[in-house]
């Protein structure tokens, strides 16, 4: 006597014959077509269509589109590397995320495109310089021409009212001549150096022939003086330097 399973089979057979297996598009498991969904990761299966399958259509969740707001507009301008990825989160624009991004690559560029520009225009000004200024004969020029100027606007005495001032109160004179700037004019007496090998010359002033006043020279000018002669008219220019015995002392001289 037949079993009740060998009853059953040929129909569980006949019922396995129908079902056909495949894999599903999610997981690749095994999954019969007369199932709604993957017993595996839940994915809807798909339908038979003529000769192909196609999956249901699913509708993904619309994101709505966010705005740039003034504040973060702002917090982008001035500190677009903190600000800027924000705007990667979803719902922005491509436009805005452009435009972001864009404005933070130049707000690291021109900083060094303004330096570089400083640096070039600082190279071309020392170059344009360099190639134009005056040459050295043209500067010593220059300053020979602005120290004649200064001591041109010195005040011109007389050697006679040189003398004359220490003569008559030592202590009022330094205040007028010590230390001091002055131009002085006078006939030559004498042309002489001192123990040092400073020249100096003598200029009529005074009565008594060894208390005429006395004005030094540097030494870098001696070959001024060694053109100078007795009896010639001077007019120097000098610095007041007290005096020796009541005859005033000069130094630092130039003749004028």
């Amino acid at each position: 006597m037949a079993s009740w399973h060998d009853a059953i089979h040929p129909l569980s057979s006949s019922w396995m014959n129908k079902m056909a297996l495949f894999e599903c598009y999610e997981c690749t498991k095994q999954i019969s077509d007369a199932a709604a969904a993957c017993p595996n990761c839940g994915a809807p299966v798909k339908k038979k269509v003529s000769e192909g399958y196609i999956p249901p259509k699913i509708n993904k969740p619309v994101v709505p589109p966010r705005r740039v707001g003034l504040l973060l507009a702002i917090g982008i301008f001035f500190l677009p590397f903190i600000f800027g990825w924000i705007l990667l989160q979803r719902g922005y624009s491509n436009t805005a995320r452009g435009l972001a991004f864009g404005w933070l690559i130049l707000f690291f560029v021109l900083p060094n495109w303004s330096d570089s520009s400083k640096s070039t225009s600082t190279s071309s000004s020392i170059a344009s310089s360099t190639s134009t200024g005056p040459s050295e004969a043209e500067r010593k020029e220059i300053a020979r021409r602005e120290e004649l100027g200064r001591l041109n606007a010195l005040p011109l005495i007389s050697a006679s009212q040189l003398s004359q001032a220490y003569d008559e109160n030592t202590v009022a004179a330094d205040q007028m001549f010590k230390d001091k700037w002055f131009r002085v004019s006078g006939v030559v007496t004498s042309i002489n150096t001192d123990f040092l090998g400073k020249p100096y010359v003598t200029l009529k002033g005074s009565a008594n022939q060894f208390m005429e006043p006395q004005f030094s020279f540097d030494k870098d000018q001696a070959y001024v003086v060694a053109g100078l002669r007795k009896g010639t008219k001077v007019v120097l220019a000098c610095e007041g330097h007290g005096d020796v015995a009541k005859t005033p002392m000069s130094r630092n001289c130039k003749i004028m």
